[in-house]
């Protein structure tokens, strides 16, 4: 059956099986995050601490850009873009950090302009993003990531 098989021939074979049998043997990545996945009990003790309410509505303003695999932990690059107006401060959290808020910007005025940072992942996580807009009133937009090299930092 497989007498006319060229080495080149059996290595490709053997590339493509093993490419078969990784990409199968992972776990799933969710291509759109349910935000209920990305809230935890530390996430909410922060919410409330820094915007005195865990309640904030989903929105599809909110635009993020972030690598669905990320190579390395410690530097997770997210940009931010939305269309809300006022924008008073932005929130990332990480779930799966030992210190779930990741960073923390306030007084700032996004404007339709695209906003850049770095976060860093212990693990593979939901990344949940808050916006505050002038008014206090909190919106939301979450992403799952998986890192493929973890990070052994604090996060």
């Amino acid at each position: 059956m497989f007498t006319n098989f060229s080495r080149r021939d059996s290595l490709k074979y053997s590339l493509f099986l093993f490419l078969q049998m990784t990409l199968f043997a992972q776990k799933k990545v969710p291509l759109h995050s349910n935000i209920q996945n990305a809230l935890s009990p530390a996430i909410k003790d922060s919410m409330i601490k820094l915007f005195s309410t865990e309640q904030f509505q989903e929105s599809s303003k909110i635009k993020l850009n972030i690598a669905e695999i990320a190579e390395d932990g410690k530097v997770i690059p997210i940009k931010i873009t939305s269309s809300i107006e006022n924008i008073h401060s932005i929130a990332i959290y990480v779930k799966e950090n030992k210190q779930v808020l990741a960073s923390y910007f306030y007084d700032i005025n996004l404007a339709k302009r695209a906003f850049l940072t770095r976060i860093r992942s212990q693990n593979s996580s939901h990344i949940l993003v808050i916006v505050s807009n002038q008014n206090g009133k909190l919106y939301g937009k979450s992403q799952y990531v998986r890192v493929a090299h973890l990070c052994s930092g604090t996060g």
